[in-house]
């Protein structure tokens, strides 16, 4: 039987190959998980969600986001690129990154 080790990344190791990388990639609590390219169908549906949301939440204090910035969520040691996202308020950056954000519950 041939065993296979697969290597562990930390978040920060992740970063910097993300940064470089040509393609996106996920971080899953240490492996790092490459994004197929999208197609026309999902990029449709995922341009008319955020437009969507933008009618809904205008003149509000939420704020939808579109799949360009990555999420960090701590408790699952994940970052990940959502296709849409809403901030009520303004997004928190994680550690001062301009191109990720941390995830936010209100207590609403």
């Amino acid at each position: 039987m041939i065993s296979t080790i697969s290597r562990r990344y930390s978040l920060d190791e992740y970063r910097a190959i993300a940064e470089k990388a040509e393609g996106r990639s996920e971080y899953r609590d240490g492996k790092i998980v490459p994004i197929p390219g999208g197609t026309l169908k999902h990029s449709r549906i995922s341009e008319n969600i955020l437009t969507y949301f933008t009618s809904v939440f205008r003149d509000t204090q939420f704020e939808p986001i579109n799949s360009d910035l990555r999420l960090w969520i701590p408790e699952h040691r994940r970052e990940v690129y959502p296709d849409v996202m809403v901030f009520d308020g303004e997004p928190q950056l994680n550690a001062e990154r301009l191109d990720e954000v941390l995830q936010q519950f209100s207590g609403k």
